[in-house]
């Protein structure tokens, strides 16, 4: 299991991209047969919360979705998605939350899927395999643009700093940067029939919609 340094000050480090509309519909179409391989790892995010009509004075948000869509590491033949779900238990009725908690569950997989790459190449390449880079797609760009000023050091409070979840997104992009692995985080349309966000969205919405079904998460 990889261990997060915390001890020291954190810091953000990953690209945020958030290009025009036609610009990110062509790169989250078109990456997996751009550069997307076994060093290239791609994962799609996104978050559900489902609310009661407006027009009901006493209108509750229910338990949230959040999901995680990417392709494992088989022979293109083989390829299929995988996909994670997870029913978010507390901060429910923030949608923000919800779009970040995707995101951090993304570069969590990413670091477990770098350790059991890592470990399955060690006997072939003496243990110095590495990824170059992981990008994940968020619909979200109030979210990513949040996630960018955590890269500025006067934006960072301590409120930020003593919300758990951002306190691990820092910690993981830290750890993926300390061992040269690239990490882009991007915007991607939503509802634009891109493949892997409509499997993220679905899988939210999915979560949302049955809280006692799946993961449950704090």
């Amino acid at each position: 299991m990889a261990k997060f340094n915390v001890a020291r000050e954190l810091r953000f480090c990953a690209n945020i991209v958030i290009p025009s509309k036609e610009r990110a519909l062509d790169t989250a179409t078109n990456i997996f047969q751009c550069n997307a391989g076994r060093r290239h790892r791609v994962f799609f995010t996104d978050g559900s919360t489902i609310t009661t009509p407006k027009s009901l004075k006493k209108a509750r948000a229910i338990p949230s979705g959040a999901a995680v869509a990417y392709q494992p590491l088989t022979p293109k033949k083989d390829r299929h998605w995988n996909v994670k779900h997870f029913t978010l238990t507390s901060r429910g009725r923030d949608s923000a939350f919800t779009e970040l908690a995707a995101i951090v569950h993304a570069l969590t997989f990413a670091v477990m899927e770098r350790a059991l790459y890592l470990d399955n190449n060690k006997k072939t390449s003496n243990g110095k395999a590495r990824w170059s880079k992981v990008t994940v797609f968020s619909d979200c760009t109030s979210v990513l643009q949040t996630i960018s000023k955590l890269r500025e050091s006067t934006t960072i409070n301590a409120r930020l700093l003593d919300d758990p979840i951002i306190r691990h997104l820092m910690a993981v992009s830290q750890y993926l940067c300390d061992n040269e692995v690239q990490l882009e985080l991007r915007w991607v349309p939503g509802h634009s029939s891109v493949e892997g966000n409509c499997h993220a969205n679905a899988a939210a919405r999915y979560a949302a919609k049955h809280p006692y079904v799946g993961m449950h998460l704090e």
